[in-house]
Protein backbone atom coordinates (compact mmCIF):
# COMPACT_ATOMS: atom_id res chain seq x y z
CA UNK A 1 0.00 0.00 0.00
CA UNK A 2 1.13 3.43 -1.23
CA UNK A 3 1.55 6.60 1.37
CA UNK A 4 1.51 10.44 1.00
CA UNK A 5 3.45 12.51 2.68
CA UNK A 6 2.25 15.87 4.20
CA UNK A 7 4.58 19.05 5.52
CA UNK A 8 2.98 20.46 8.75
CA UNK A 9 3.72 23.57 9.76
CA UNK A 10 2.73 26.00 12.70
CA UNK A 11 3.73 29.58 12.98
CA UNK A 12 2.75 32.59 14.87
CA UNK A 13 0.51 35.26 13.29
CA UNK A 14 0.88 38.94 12.95
CA UNK A 15 -2.42 40.97 12.22
CA UNK A 16 -4.10 38.33 11.27
CA UNK A 17 -1.25 36.90 8.50
CA UNK A 18 1.44 34.15 8.99
CA UNK A 19 4.36 35.42 10.80
CA UNK A 20 6.77 32.97 10.35
CA UNK A 21 8.82 34.80 13.81
CA UNK A 22 8.92 31.58 14.98
CA UNK A 23 8.23 27.89 13.13
CA UNK A 24 7.86 24.29 13.75
CA UNK A 25 8.00 22.07 10.65
CA UNK A 26 6.95 18.35 11.03
CA UNK A 27 6.70 15.71 8.01
CA UNK A 28 3.83 13.12 8.51
CA UNK A 29 3.21 9.84 6.69
CA UNK A 30 -0.39 8.69 6.16
CA UNK A 31 -1.82 5.83 4.06
CA UNK A 32 -2.71 6.80 0.07
CA UNK A 33 -6.60 8.21 0.69
CA UNK A 34 -6.78 8.56 4.23
CA UNK A 35 -9.53 11.24 4.84
CA UNK A 36 -9.25 14.58 5.34
CA UNK A 37 -10.29 13.81 9.07
CA UNK A 38 -7.29 11.39 9.23
CA UNK A 39 -4.71 14.15 7.90
CA UNK A 40 -5.75 16.50 10.07
CA UNK A 41 -6.22 14.58 13.59
CA UNK A 42 -2.58 12.99 12.50
CA UNK A 43 -1.05 16.95 11.69
CA UNK A 44 -2.16 18.06 15.10
CA UNK A 45 -0.85 15.44 17.17
CA UNK A 46 2.43 16.07 15.56
CA UNK A 47 1.75 19.57 16.35
CA UNK A 48 0.83 18.94 19.86
CA UNK A 49 -2.16 20.38 19.53
CA UNK A 50 -4.70 17.29 19.72
CA UNK A 51 -7.51 18.85 22.30
CA UNK A 52 -7.32 22.41 20.56
CA UNK A 53 -10.26 23.48 18.55
CA UNK A 54 -9.58 24.88 15.70
CA UNK A 55 -11.38 26.74 12.32
CA UNK A 56 -10.46 24.68 9.20
CA UNK A 57 -10.21 26.47 5.94
CA UNK A 58 -9.05 24.97 2.81
CA UNK A 59 -7.12 26.38 0.61
CA UNK A 60 -6.88 24.22 -2.34
CA UNK A 61 -4.05 21.77 -1.67
CA UNK A 62 -3.35 23.34 1.76
CA UNK A 63 -5.25 22.87 4.59
CA UNK A 64 -5.23 25.76 7.57
CA UNK A 65 -6.15 25.65 11.25
CA UNK A 66 -6.89 28.49 13.19
CA UNK A 67 -6.63 26.80 17.11
CA UNK A 68 -9.22 29.29 18.92
CA UNK A 69 -7.68 31.48 21.61
CA UNK A 70 -4.28 31.08 19.96
CA UNK A 71 -2.58 33.96 17.79
CA UNK A 72 -0.80 30.73 15.97
CA UNK A 73 -2.10 28.84 12.41
CA UNK A 74 -0.89 25.40 11.05
CA UNK A 75 -0.74 24.34 7.25
CA UNK A 76 -0.67 20.65 6.40
CA UNK A 77 0.63 20.51 3.03
CA UNK A 78 0.97 17.32 0.81
CA UNK A 79 4.73 16.49 -0.27
CA UNK A 80 4.45 15.20 -4.05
Amino acid sequence: MSSITFSVELTDLFCGEANYSWCRRYEISLKAGASELAIVRAAKAALGISGCRCKREDWGETIALKPYGSLTIAFITPIY
